[in-house]
This record gives C-alpha cells, structure tokens and sequence, in this order.
C-alpha cells in the first residue's frame, strides 16, 4: 500500500507545476542560457558594412546633394559598445558630411541569433565638376574580442610505462570555423617537458587574421578610427591576450605581428605553464582571450559626375 501511495505521489508531482524534484547532480544545475550562447561564437566575422542600393546613386550631377547609406552589421559574437565608420572622399569639389558616425550594436547570441544591424547616413555635396568620376571610401573601426574556450588533456606519464587506463590522450586542439570574431585562434600544440620529476608543458598557439582587415589597438578603433595605421605598427602591444589553464595561467610571451601581413596574416603566443604536480592523466579546461582593435578592408563606390 505505502509502494503504491509514492507512485501517486511522484505522478501527481510531475502533473503539478507547484511540486519539484530534488537535483539531480551537478549537470542539472547549470545555466541553459550559458550553453546556448555558446553556439553562436562562430565564424570570423566582426563587423560588416556595404552601401544600400543607389544610396549613393552611379551617376549624380554639378552641384547635386545625395545621400550614402551604409548597413553596418555586426555578425561576431562581441557586443560593440562604441564602434566607428568613415566616408571618405578622393575629389576636393566632393564634400561629405559628418566624416565620421558612431555605432552600438550587440553581437550573436540567443536574441540575435544573426548580431544586430543598424544603417549609418552620410551628406555628400558636389560643389564642381572636378573629376568625371570620383571614389566613396568607406570603412568601420570597433573594438573586438575572441574568445576561444576548450578542455585538452594534460598527462604526466606520457612516455611512461602505465598499467591503469588513462582518462584521456594528451594531443594537439585544432579549431576549425573561428570563434565569432575577424582574429581566431586555429589551434594548440601541447609540448611535454620533463626535467627529472619536473613536469611542464608548452602550449604553441596559432592565431589568425581571418577578417581581411588590421589589427589595431582599441583606442584606435575607439578614437582616432585611422586608415592610415602602419602595417609594421607593433602588434603586440595592441592586443591584450589572457590564457587561463583551469585556475592558473601559464606564463606567455606574444608573437603577433604577423596578423598585419597580408603574405602570413599569422601570429603565435608560446606560453609555459609552471611545476603540474598531478600524477594522472586528467582533462583540464583551457580559455584563451584576445582584446582588441579592428579596422576594417576599405569598401570602395565609384560615382560618375555630369554636367
């Protein structure tokens, strides 16, 4: 009688939305949000930008007014809360107005599954005939982060004669399809050095320009907005870069100004992790963070002048 009295009582516990169940373990206890937004660090995308359909038209006349409108979408997974783009012009008889408009744009995630996109107005005056035909540039600077999040497998008995099975095989991390931002990590190599019973490791990280455009620092991409930023500029101090191995960090030292060289668009970040005093094989988590500035490839807009 007492069985079938808890049967009752569970079944009318799952019926009634007032009742619950006790937890079921650590799983049970994390946040489905945390897991969705994960999803959508995908990509090498930042910010995207293109003129809106005859705005500004092929062909204007003399003395025309019109106007140059830009989609800026930002299709990364970084919320961007000061982010800049210009309008430039080649012709000194072609005046364009503001030079310069600020944007606010939240990345992907759960709500935005595509980032969010805003459009961005520009005056342009013809004042001459000038040229027969002059150039719109356009670009966007904003400040960016990658975040590339993972677990590898740290394993003091490599090269060493175990009887027990391992909970893991230590090994290389590739990273395919970038982490939601123009700059990506690609992948990890993981070095064992043994010094007597001194057990450390190596971590090779390669990273990438994927965006096509440069890597500046943020108060670049904040203030200044300079297409003029020198491709030799030491990149290594515009990026701030933080890897976390569990709860320690490993020492590092940055390689990165490969990223602004469009042969290579390549850098690398070698960090030594200090004394590891564990004696097995175990999976550990491993974050590398990347802080930033990006300029954007110039968008180019050829108009035709008449009489």
């Amino acid at each position: 009688m007492k069985r079938i009295l808890a049967i009752i009582l569970m079944i009318s516990c799952v019926m009634l939305s007032s009742c619950t169940l006790p937890s079921l373990g650590r799983n049970s206890q994390q946040d489905p949000n945390m897991a969705k937004l994960n999803e959508y660090r995908t990509g090498t995308d930042g910010v995207k930008i293109k003129f809106l359909d005859k705005l500004p038209p092929d062909q204007v006349g003399q003395n025309d007014i019109l106007k140059a409108v830009f989609e800026v979408h930002n299709a990364g997974a970084t919320d961007i809360e000061y982010g800049k783009i210009v309008l430039l012009t080649t012709d000194a008889n072609v005046k364009v107005t503001p030079s310069v408009n600020e944007y606010r744009l939240r990345g992907k995630h759960m709500y935005f599954v595509e980032g969010e996109k805003t459009t961005e107005e520009f005056t342009v005056s013809v004042s001459g005939i000038g040229d027969k035909k002059t150039t719109l540039i356009g670009y966007t600077c904003y400040p960016y982060q990658t975040k590339a999040v993972d677990s590898i497998c740290i394993d003091p008995t490599i090269g060493k004669v175990t009887v027990a099975d391992k909970a893991c095989e230590m090994k290389d991390m590739s990273f395919s399809g970038g982490q939601g931002a123009p700059v990506a990590v690609s992948n990890v190599k993981i070095l064992p050095i043994l010094q007597g019973n001194d057990f450390k490791l190596r971590l090779n990280i390669t990273i990438e320009n994927k965006g096509g455009g440069k890597v500046v620092s943020k108060n670049i991409a904040s203030s200044e907005c300079a297409l003029t930023t020198k491709e030799s500029e030491d990149v290594d101090s515009n990026v701030n870069v933080d890897v976390e191995l569990s709860d320690s960090r490993p020492s590092c030292k940055s390689y990165l100004s490969g990223l602004n060289d469009p042969k290579s668009n390549k850098g690398y970040i070698i960090c030594t992790t200090g004394s590891i005093k564990q004696k097995y094989a175990s999976k550990a988590s491993i974050v590398v963070t990347l802080d930033y500035g990006y300029v954007s490839k110039e968008l180019t807009k050829s108009i035709s002048i008449y009489q």
